[in-house]
This record gives C-alpha cells, structure tokens and sequence, in this order.
C-alpha cells in the first residue's frame, strides 16, 4: 500500500456551532421585517433606545443587539483559532446533509479559518458601527416613512449574515447561497436609498407648502405653479420607479447569469476530477481510489513534518531526505513491539460515513461489525502499527469509478503519536479538500494529484484547469454586475446604498478566488491578479456610470435653463 503524506488542512472541533454566527443575523433580520412596522407603533424599546440616543425603537435594538453577540462570538472563536496548534488553525463543522448522490457529496458545512474568523469579526462590527451612526441620524431627523427603517434595518443584517456565511462557507454550494443572501440584501438597500431622502425632504418641502399657501391663499397664480410643481413631482416619481424596475430585472439576469457560469466551472471540475475526456470525445472514469490515509505530521512522526516542506529542496536533498526519513521510519514488526504506544485519526469530509478498523475485507461487513467512528470525527485515539482500513460513506455515494460503494485502505504503518488523517480524493465541490488533494505527495515526493491534474483537458483541447477558472473568474464578474446594473437610475449624489452593493458584490468574487488559490495558481491567471480585477470591476462601474451620467445630464441642464428663459422673457 503506498504512503501518503502533505501538509493539509487539520481541523479542530468548535466549542460553538459555527452556524449560529449567521444564524443570529438572519433571525434578527427576520424579526425586523415582520416586527418592526408593530415595533414602531407600540413604541417597543424607545426607552431603551432613547437612552442611547438612537432612533427606530426596536428594531434598532434587534439589530443592535445580533451585531454585538456576533462580534463576540467571532472574537471568542479567532482568540481559539490563535490559541491553537498552527497546523490545526481551522475549525471545521456540519449543519446538515443536503444530499449525497454518486460522488457528490453536498452539506450545509462550515470552516473558519484565521481570514474567515478576522472577516467576521469584521462584518460584525461594521453593523454595530452602521446601525449606531444610522441609528443616532435618525434620532435627529424626521422619520422617512411607516416601516422604511425597520426594513433597512432587516436588510442591513440580511447583508452582514450572508456576508459571515460566504466568509465561513466550507464549500462551492454554501458559498453560493450566501452571495445569493447578499443579492438579495443589496436590492432591498438600493431599493430603499430614496425613501429615507424623501421622508425628511418630503415632510419640509410639505410644511414649507402649507405656509406659502396660508400667506398666499388668494393667489390664484401659486396654486397653479404649486399644481403644476405637484404633477411634475409625480411624474418624475413614476420614470424613476420604472427605472427602477428595469435596473432590478438587469441585475437579477447579471446574478443568475453569473451563477450559472460559476455552477458551469464547477461541474467541469468536478467531472474532471472523477476522470478525463478522451480524444473521440467520451468521458473515462478515475478508478482511482476514493479516500487515502495520509500522515499528517504529530509528536512522534516524521513522516509528516519531513515531506511538508520538501518542495522548498533541490532534487539530491529531496533524495537525501527521503533515505533519512526510510530510515528513520520504524517497521511494523517495532511497531507491534511498542505496547500501548497510541496515534490519532482523523476523518472531516463525508458526514455520517463510517470507518472500520481491522476488518480483513469487504466480506466482512456482512455481519454489521461496530464502527469504529462516524464521520466527522477528529484525533480519535488508535493504537500505533498496521492498520486495515474500511469506509462505509452512506448515502447511496459511491467512492470509486467501479461503482463500489465501500472504500478500502489496506495496510497503513502508524507510528506512535502520529496523527492519520483520512482524506478523500477525486471530485470535491469542498474548498478545503481540494486544497489538501493537491498537497498530497506520494513516496517518491510527487505531488501526484497537483501534476495530473493541471496536465488534464477538457473539451476542444483546452486545459481543464484553466478553462474552469476563466468560468469563475466570468461568473464572478456577472455577478459583480448586479450592482453596476442600478447605475442607470443615479442622481447627481451617488447614494451610499450603490456603494454598499457593490462593496458586496466585489466582497462574494474576490472571496471566491481566495478560497480556489491552489486552484487558479494551476491556470492561466493566479488569483492575486484575479481577485484585484473582481475588487476593482464594480467600484469602476459606479464611477464610470457616474461619469457618463453627468455628461448625458449636462445637455439636459442646458436645455432647461434655455426654456426657463424665454418663459421669463
């Protein structure tokens, strides 16, 4: 059996689900949306609120109080993540099993990692922030509507919470459902931008009416200008909701656009992860083993911490090591002699999936042995030499080309105090595995994964590799034209709403090519140039829409002036 090792990704158990993060954010938005409008009536909190000198009562509160919980929660887990081994910086847990058909393996799974945990901490404290600058504005204004705020409110949380799921997404599918929540939250912010401006403009421009009319009440000719004024009002308010309109229906085609290109890459990844496509155009599966033991380093190995850093020597040093470290490794008849000396394994993928240990084969299922552990699992004790390995992942899913239901591990030598992670290999929509595939090395050093697959083509003789990060890259940027989308209907002062869409929309991309960086270091375009091309699309956007709308607006003003003109003339 062939041994496997690479510095891959060891996960620690969280003390705290890492789904209640953005859970505390949803729930809160939720709240606001059905509650505020009752919050407002009823005078919910306004004590509370008034001392603090913030405006919206309740859902201000609401708001308030998930942001502050997060930011706790997220500076709890990054004061854990720090106070943690570096090789096990990643906290790793499973909200739920969506499906597992075949090989795809698909749950509601989270990661948090030291850029995850930093960016929650962040999004989280961003709210506070907003919300205690918007809430201490709205104190000293005049409301801008029944309900406006709590609804501002709720899609302020909206975005925070879909912005912690993208940052702690485990896999493609996650991640996906958080930029959908981010889609979402934008539209409802750039839907509200005017309201609040023609709440407190409406109600002085309504008062200043009210007086001109009780000093003037017997002028004939201000009532018709004051008509006139009114018409124009509501005429200019109907272009700007059909602007409104057309603008949403184009960003919605940009985002689901960009999705399904995204979903494109990925199911090209997928398939040819599992497999290649051959010259006559059909597709031949890998009968490649589906899971691997791989030594992951621990006390008394050195296997693992050896082959981590083996890319960093020349080819008569990596030589060199591997005699020193074939040496240094014991045989399993010393092994067997080391009573009581114990090593850990490991299993994160595959929830549910069951391990044996010390079955002869495959037969011997047949009696329902007891599982040595259940998926996921990490560190769990084991006693140092040779094992048999058995993975029963579930489901239906499959774990080979063949079909095989059952995958098998024959023969891995432990050294005492070694930590044995079980990793799988092969089609993976998981962020975290895909790393760790292409990390693995095999005896002789190779990182074997890493060159077949960057060698692999896809259809018309294009790199796999490289074809599917030009897929994400474009998903990505449609998705970044959600909010250039809305530019068409700006006013001369870009609304702070714009910049918050397209701050998000940046935010989903360039998280994206962070977490695929072993990935699009294979391609034709690394993801440094890449995730500065998604940061700078959208924010270009505004500014060249801002740009062409002055211009179109100047001819416009010209023209005005000249009519007002020859009217006073």
């Amino acid at each position: 059996m062939l041994e496997y090792s690479g510095k891959i990704t060891q996960v620690t158990p969280s003390l705290i689900p890492l789904w209640c993060l953005p859970l505390l954010f949803f729930v809160a938005a939720l709240v606001c949306a059905t509650l505020g409008l009752r919050f407002e009536r009823e005078g919910t909190g306004r004590a509370l609120a008034g001392k603090l000198h913030l405006g919206g009562a309740g859902a201000t509160l609401v708001g308030l109080g998930a942001s502050v919980a997060g930011a706790v929660l997220a500076l709890v887990q990054l004061v854990l993540l720090q106070g943690t081994d570096e090789a096990r910086r990643c906290l790793h847990g499973v909200a739920w099993t969506l499906g597992r058909i075949g090989s795809l393996d698909v749950s509601l799974a989270f990661s948090m990692d030291l850029l995850g945990a930093a960016l929650s901490l962040a999004v989280a404290i961003g709210a506070v922030v907003v919300l205690v600058v918007a809430g201490r504005t709205r104190a000293t204004r005049e409301a801008a509507g029944e309900g406006v705020w709590s609804r501002s409110v709720a899609g302020l949380c909206w975005l925070a919470g879909s912005a912690v799921l993208i940052a702690l997404a485990d896999n493609l599918v996650v991640m996906l459902l958080g930029a959908e929540g981010l889609a979402v939250a934008s539209a409802v912010l750039l839907a509200l931008r005017w309201e609040p401006m023609a709440g407190t403009k409406g109600a002085a421009d309504a008062k200043g009416a009210a007086d001109a009319k009780d000093a003037d009440a017997k002028d004939a000719d201000a009532k018709d200008a004051d008509a006139k004024d009114a018409d124009a009002g509501s005429e200019a308010r109907d272009v700007r909701e059909g602007q409104d309109a057309r603008a949403a229906g184009w960003a919605f085609l940009a985002h689901h656009a960009g999705d399904a290109v995204v979903l494109l890459g990925a199911a090209l990844l997928f398939w040819g992860m599992g497999g290649q496509w051959l010259s006559d155009g059909r597709y031949l599966p890998d009968y490649r083993a589906r899971f691997v033991a791989v030594h992951a380093g621990g006390e008394g190995a050195a296997v693992g911490g050896s082959r981590g850093t083996e890319e960093a020597v020349d080819v008569k040093g990596e030589a060199a090591a591997r005699a020193r470290e074939a040496r240094a490794r014991p045989s399993i008849e010393q092994l067997r002699t080391r009573a009581g000396a114990r090593a850990h394994l490991s299993l994160a993928s595959f929830p549910g999936a069951q391990v044996f240990l010390g079955l002869a084969d495959r037969a011997q299922l047949a009696a329902h042995p007891e599982p040595f552990a259940v998926a996921p699992f990490v560190r769990k004790e084991i006693s140092a030499g040779a094992h048999a390995m058995i993975v029963l992942p579930g489901g239906g899913a499959t774990v080979s080309g063949d079909g095989f239901e059952v995958a098998s591990i024959e023969r891995v030598s432990v050294a005492p105090g070694e930590d044995i992670a079980i990793v799988p290999v092969g089609p993976t929509l998981s962020f975290r595995e895909l790393q760790d595939q292409l990390v693995l090395r095999d005896e002789s050093g190779s990182a074997f994964l890493r060159k077949d697959l960057g060698g692999k083509k896809a259809w018309g003789g294009f790199g796999l590799v490289s074809l599917s990060c030009a897929l994400f890259l474009l998903g990505a940027a449609l998705k970044s034209a959600q909010a250039v989308a809305f530019l068409s209907t700006l006013p001369e002062r870009v609304p702070a709403a714009v910049w918050v869409a397209a701050g998000a929309a940046a935010y989903a991309g360039v998280l994206l090519v962070v977490r695929l960086d072993a990935l699009f270091e294979l391609g034709f375009l690394g993801s440094g140039a890449a995730g500065v091309l998604l940061l700078a699309l959208p924010f270009a956007g505004v500014l060249l829409a801002r740009w062409v709308g002055q211009r179109m607006r100047a001819p416009r003003k010209v023209q005005d002036a000249a009519v007002a003109e020859g009217g006073a003339s």
